[in-house]
């Protein structure tokens, strides 16, 4: 999940509030604008948001999960980040021969321009089901989509983590290690204390929005 810069993208939204965390302060409406290049089906789509919610929710972030389509105006949010999905988004899609996770190649990244981190990031599901098909090419059609869809949810919230908090680095935590390793796979990833006090670092003022600029 190395980040890299793709192209420049001239996207500016809001600074993250620095106050304390207090009960003056509300967890900011984070819209998270998913815009996929294959349609994958709808229980994909469900498991993967429930599993991202679920290694967010002890930051207390308000995620707001919205399909992007060009017949469709997005919603209004504090913060918005734009979530790519890469490739067809499905397990015993035909891929080519499995990779494993110590190579090289990202399964995710989150673009940058002169140093700066954007609200703009990328998850490549054909990468991620080279992985699965490298370590699971023997097991059930069940047990590939339960561990493909716990890969891609922890490369998304990885990556979220690299939008929301505005930075490249990474760290041997869960959610902000990189490359992953194989036990990875079978464990759900938690957020650190630390992790969670630097989200809770963006709440907002209760009764106001945070104001975006051009």
């Amino acid at each position: 999940m190395t980040i890299r810069i793709l192209v420049f993208v001239s996207l500016c939204w809001a600074a993250a509030a620095a106050e304390p965390v207090s009960s003056r302060f509300a967890p900011p409406r984070v819209g998270v604008l998913v815009r996929f290049e294959r349609r994958p089906s709808s229980l994909f789509v469900k498991v993967l948001q429930q599993q991202v919610d679920a290694i967010f929710r002890p930051s207390g972030l308000d995620l707001q999960w919205e399909t992007l389509s060009q017949n469709k105006q997005p919603g209004s949010y504090d913060r918005v980040v734009i979530v790519e999905m890469r490739g067809v988004c499905n397990p015993n899609w035909p891929t080519a021969p499995g990779q494993s996770l110590d190579s090289n190649v990202p399964l995710g990244w989150a673009m940058v321009n002169d140093g700066e981190v954007l609200p703009y990031t990328v998850v490549d599901c054909h990468q991620i089901a080279r992985v699965i098909a490298d370590r699971h090419h023997d097991s059930t059609r069940l047990t590939s989509f339960a561990t493909y869809t716990r890969l891609a949810s922890r490369v998304l919230a990885h990556e979220l983590m690299h939008a929301l908090l505005r930075t490249a680095e990474h760290h041997q935590s869960d959610c902000m290690r990189s490359p992953l390793r194989p036990s990875d796979l079978e464990v759900e990833p938690r957020l650190q204390p630390k992790e969670i006090a630097a989200l809770k670092g963006i709440m907002r003022p209760r009764g106001e929005a945070l104001a975006q600029r051009d």
